[in-house]
């Protein structure tokens, strides 16, 4: 079963200070098969120290990252794995757009 579309599943095991916001910032279909869309993503680090957290994007078909920030992440066969550092009393961003067929 699928989430419903603004949904986020985050798994944070026990990082209990941490949380996380998914926005999606943009959808444009571009054909009947052929769509792009772009998601901004928020961590929270409530903690008094800095957090490494894993993020995981799942994408099913042929897809493509057209935008990252950042830009280094690790590119698998239906996901994209994100690893950023949240300061302490901060937050981080996660920022990409995607084209999907």
């Amino acid at each position: 079963m699928s989430p419903p579309p603004n949904e986020v599943r985050i798994f944070l095991g026990e990082a209990k200070n941490l949380e996380g916001e998914r926005i999606q910032t943009s959808y444009q279909q571009l054909s009947s098969s052929e769509k792009e869309f772009s998601y901004k993503l928020i961590l929270y680090n409530s903690a008094d120290l800095p957090m490494t957290v894993e993020v995981v994007e799942h994408f099913y078909g042929e897809w493509t990252i057209l935008e990252s920030k950042p830009e280094n992440y690790i590119k698998e066969e239906n996901f994209v794995v994100y690893e950023v550092e949240v300061p302490a009393g901060q937050t981080q961003e996660i920022q990409y757009k995607v084209r999907a067929k």
